[in-house]
């Protein structure tokens, strides 16, 4: 039987090392380095992961923003991928600021905040916006 080809993904080596599992079960290798930013790399797509509760605390101590240039500056394609709902965060800042942010960085940076609720969707929507990049540059190529 022939072995199943992963997609090869750069992750960053302060991610959580249970996530590797989740991945490799999706068809997804993780190759670990520390990035200079973002987590998860792939040609010019760089994902950023965030717990709702890290993403709220981006928030209140304001790194999101600076995080996002830095993005920019060295991606084509960035996302932000929440784990958890809204409505499940420990935090005590309003569903309405989060919302806001949210609305902030799409408008400000161009950049896309989708909410999942557990890493297994999480990493899932990665391999998946990450194919869907690569089909839309084989397209490109093929049209030249």
């Amino acid at each position: 039987m022939k072995e199943k080809i992963l997609m090869k993904v750069i992750c960053d080596d302060r991610e959580p090392k249970n996530l590797d599992a989740i991945a490799k079960s999706i068809g997804i290798e993780l190759i670990r380095e520390r990035l200079l930013t973002g987590d998860y790399v792939r040609n010019d797509v760089c994902i950023e992961r965030k717990t709702i509760d890290d993403f709220c605390a981006s928030i209140i101590d304001g790194r999101l923003d600076s995080q996002m240039e830095r993005m920019n500056k060295a991606y084509n394609h960035i996302y932000v991928l929440v784990s958890g709902s809204i409505s499940s965060r420990q935090s005590t800042i309003h569903e309405n600021s989060v919302l806001g942010k949210m609305a902030s960085i799409l408008v400000k940076h161009g950049v896309s905040t989708i909410v999942v609720d557990n890493d297994t969707q999480l990493l899932y929507l990665m391999k998946r916006i990450f194919e869907r990049h690569n089909e839309l540059k084989e397209l490109e190529v093929k049209d030249g």
